[in-house]
């Protein structure tokens, strides 16, 4: 494969300057190419990188001692360029072939050790992609800067929450974003991505849902009971009132051929590449993950199992140019009781976690707040900068989620004019739902 090698520099030397910065910015690297076109291809970026030219042919010769062929002119470089990473594509998937191969021919079968390395192979290949960035001049990206900004300027918004105060620290999740809501056991994360998904579907965006803990039925359950402000104990329990029961058989007819919201897994050994192949399909604008804490990954650990799903996650939202949303768990030095010790810090697991979002938002309920029925949204990473926590009802009976106000430095409430989270029929929310994407 050594000519393949020595096309790509020849190509690049015919076609010029613009070619190399082109392969450059697609990623090619020495290290893809083979022989002899490996030395002249580091030969030829360091003289560009010196000079600002490429070197004529007589001084390759005479620096490499490497003759470079001549080739047709109908052999592009971006051609072979892409030859150049198809090779490596082919030989990484033939080297995870055999290993496959003799996992499978073993005895008795290693399965499991056989899909860890379908998902290691996957994985890889698309870390590679990922490697191949576009390098390009920071000023470039002047108009596209100023483009946002006069989007920001004239109302637009990313995908918003319920809770007006959140949105106005992040004015929405934008594509790219990873998001992580975290608490303790049992202290509302799933509830959390159900108001998450549903007020995302009455902006009018397609959602994807997945659960790794619990299943499709109960996700419905929740969607049900918060869409029409069911009493959960009641309607849980098969007793809903002689009003609030026919108001539930009506919206199930009503709502049973909408579209734009959809689930996935809801079953304990959900993976990575199932929420990736249902991304593929559905295509959609959001996507909220409740529990990323029990996706399956690579890894012999739970702490490395964790970091690589955050990773993944991570690559999910800026493959596909989406915001994804997700909840964790966090550690057991964190008392339910004392507000004072919900920290980034304190995320269960893994520290990659806290890396890799650009928002996390600890959910706070102390056994006041829970008699109370309250619930503090407390932000403790922004891109932008962190905001105060958030008072909200959380209030099971009524469905009543609303944002209270800002909690104050004394902890005390503020007065807020949030409007409440309205559920049962689609939201129009006017200069608010002019999402650029």
């Amino acid at each position: 494969m050594e000519d393949l090698d020595l096309c790509v520099v020849a190509s690049l030397l015919r076609e010029g300057k613009p070619a190399l910065k082109k392969a450059r910015e697609r990623g090619l690297r020495p290290d893809l190419l083979q022989g002899k076109g490996k030395d002249v291809y580091q030969f030829l970026v360091e003289y560009h990188l010196r000079f600002d030219e490429l070197p004529p042919l007589e001084i390759i010769q005479g620096k490499t001692g490497i003759s470079i062929p001549e080739i047709s002119s109908a052999l592009r470089a971006e051609f072979v360029v892409d030859e150049v990473f198809n090779r490596k594509t082919f030989e990484f998937a033939l080297k995870s072939h055999r290993n496959i191969e003799e996992l499978l021919t073993s005895t008795p079968p290693k399965v499991r050790e056989v899909v860890e390395a379908f998902e290691t192979t996957v994985l890889e290949l698309r870390r590679e992609q990922l490697i191949q960035s576009k390098v390009e001049s920071l000023f470039s990206l002047g108009p596209l800067v100023k483009e946002h900004y006069d989007k920001i300027k004239g109302g637009a918004r990313g995908i918003l929450t319920p809770w007006p105060a959140i949105n106005d620290i992040t004015l929405g999740f934008w594509p790219m974003d990873l998001v992580l809501f975290v608490a303790r056991l049992g202290s509302g994360k799933t509830w959390t991505s159900v108001q998450l998904a549903l007020c995302a579907w009455q902006q009018k965006k397609r959602v994807l849902f997945a659960s790794t803990e619990i299943s499709r039925l109960r996700i419905g359950i929740r969607l049900f009971a918060l869409m029409g402000k069911l009493n959960y104990k009641e309607f849980t329990h098969g007793k809903l009132t002689i009003f609030s029961e026919p108001k539930f058989y009506q919206m199930v007819e009503e709502f049973l051929h909408e579209e734009g919201l959809y689930v996935v897994g809801g079953n304990f050994d959900f993976r990575v590449e199932a929420l990736s192949a249902a991304i593929d399909e559905i295509r959609p604008d959001f996507v909220v993950l409740d529990g990323a804490y029990l996706l399956r990954t690579s890894g012999s650990t739970r702490t490395e199992q964790a970091a690589n799903a955050f990773n993944e996650l991570k690559r999910l939202s800026i493959r596909h140019e989406i915001p994804v949303a997700t909840t964790h768990q966090f550690n057991r030095e964190v008392k339910t009781n004392i507000a004072s010790s919900v920290r980034a810090e304190s995320i269960g697991l893994t520290d990659v976690a806290g890396w890799n979002a650009d928002l996390i938002v600890g959910l706070v309920q102390t056994d006041d707040m829970k008699r109370d029925k309250k619930m503090r949204l407390k932000p403790l990473k922004a891109r932008e900068g962190a905001g105060e926590e958030v008072e909200i009802n959380w209030d099971l009976d009524t469905m009543d989620f609303r944002e209270l106000g800002i909690v104050t430095s004394n902890g005390s409430r503020g007065g807020g004019d949030a409007d409440e989270f309205e559920t049962g029929v689609k939201i129009d929310s006017g200069s608010n739902s002019d999402i650029p994407f």
